[in-house]
């Protein structure tokens, strides 16, 4: 066994050999002092720029670090890297082991695409002429799943309006169960249905977790999430929130949808839940985030999306007004593959038309499988994990910020290759700058 001296001893050693700048830092240098991070490793430090421009020239000149104990802080958090380690590589291996894992199934099913609420934003718009889900597509859903089942099995029932639905999901789940399938599962709902009948028969359905979308305190909420005839929906939500939080312990969470026409909805929302919700949220039963509306439909036209500056200005903001922020910004995580991509990750609608994205639910143009026939293109899923893979990519893996981003949504990448199109993180523009609002943050420097 080492100890920790000798340890330390070794790392400085290895500081010694042959080194170079990983690719993937993302630098500010602000007076005296450089603040570097990797987006690999999400590694952060802050050191004088004196410094750090020694090192840099030290090793652009003879690939080695004369300043051990530095230099493994900074090999720590692999700013620093030895010169033969390919750092795509291990990034590539992460994502890849990602999507080919075989652990686990993950199913998006939504038991019908109709809606009761009328949301001009929806991108599902369009689509709620498809109706419940019938009894041979349950059938052959149930095949499905004993046929593909892994070590573990994850549902969301999504929609539509998956509640719309309950009778099929309640059968559903019933059959899984019969069959001796495990499972668990999370629902995506408007929370207008979510009445006593219902929270009773929960418990079937093994539920991690449940979303509910408000979009402000009742002012707001009733001008962007009302029922197909135009009635308010805020005041029925609240008293099946108070009903589901009352009798079950089921975490809730609360997701405000923000744009430039409801700016003050996360503020209001979180006021309104800590003065009539205190007790659930101290003991973490209901969380509150947010979201952004995204420019999937005629609605941006008039400007009505956050851009990539605007969120940049609500992180700075939040990050100089720590005590008064309700958002606590994060730096970016590694950015991994998302349900496009993954093997084992699928969506279902109610006709049995198999997907590989949530928005692609319901436009059987896109689909890669249907039940009713039994099949599922190898051709279609290939495409779907590899077409215009931003592995392939030159401006993406000699992007620095290319960890973060993982090339932009891969439906994005699909539809508008090749149309001067940009699929980036906003990170790829602004993380440099924000670096020292976020280091102070972080270190809660004053």
């Amino acid at each position: 066994m080492m100890d920790n001296n000798s340890r330390f001893f070794f790392t400085c050693c290895l500081c010694k050999l042959c080194m170079k700048i990983s690719k993937f830092n993302v630098i500010n240098t602000c007076n005296n002092s450089t603040f570097i991070y990797n987006t690999l490793t999400t590694g952060f430090v802050k050191m004088e720029t004196k410094q750090w421009f020694s090192i840099y020239e030290n090793i652009k000149k003879k690939g080695n670090v004369i300043e051990d104990k530095v230099c493994a802080i900074l090999q720590n958090a692999g700013i620093l890297v030895d010169d033969d380690y390919n750092e795509l590589n291990v990034y590539k291996y992460k994502c890849y082991s990602s999507m080919f894992q075989n652990s686990s199934l993950i199913l998006s099913i939504a038991p019908t695409m109709k809606c009761n609420f009328n949301c001009f934003y929806c991108f599902e718009d369009g689509k709620k002429n498809i109706g419940l889900m019938s009894d041979d597509i349950e059938s052959r859903l149930i095949k499905f799943i004993s046929l593909h089942r892994q070590q573990e099995i994850h549902i969301t029932w999504f929609g539509g309006e998956p509640l719309l639905g309950f009778d099929r999901i309640y059968s559903i789940c019933k059959h899984l169960r019969q069959l001796k399938i495990k499972f668990a599962s999370d629902m995506i709902t408007n929370g207008s249905l979510l009445n006593e009948s219902i929270i009773q028969k929960l418990d079937i359905l093994n539920l991690k977790y449940i979303q509910i979308s408000l979009d402000g305190i009742a002012e707001t909420h009733d001008k962007r999430r009302i029922f197909n005839n135009g009635a308010p929906s805020f005041n029925l939500i609240i008293e099946n929130i108070r009903k589901l939080v009352s009798l079950t312990d089921i975490p809730l969470s609360i997701k405000v949808t923000m744009d430039h026409t409801n700016p003050t909805s996360l503020s209001d929302i979180t006021n309104y839940f800590n003065n009539n919700f205190s007790e659930y949220l101290r003991k973490g039963q209901i969380a509150i985030s947010h979201n952004y509306v995204r420019d999937r439909t005629d609605f941006d036209k008039s400007g009505n999306c956050f851009t990539h500056e605007d969120l940049l200005k609500q992180d700075q903001d939040a990050l100089r007004n720590k005590e008064k922020a309700l958002v606590y910004p994060e730096l970016p995580n590694l950015a991994m593959p998302c349900m496009f991509r993954c093997k084992n990750s699928l969506a279902i609608d109610s006709k049995g038309h198999i997907y590989k994205c949530l928005e692609h639910l319901g436009l059987p143009n896109n689909k890669v499988g249907d039940l009713a026939k039994g099949t599922l293109s190898l051709e279609k899923l290939s495409e779907t994990m590899f077409g215009h893979n931003p592995f392939d990519s030159d401006e993406c893996i000699n992007c620095n910020v290319f960890p973060i981003c993982g090339g932009g949504c891969p439906i994005d990448r699909n539809k508008n290759w090749g149309k001067n199109k940009k699929y980036c993180s906003m990170y790829k523009r602004n993380l440099s700058e924000i670096l020292p609002d976020f280091y102070m943050y972080k270190y809660s420097i004053r």
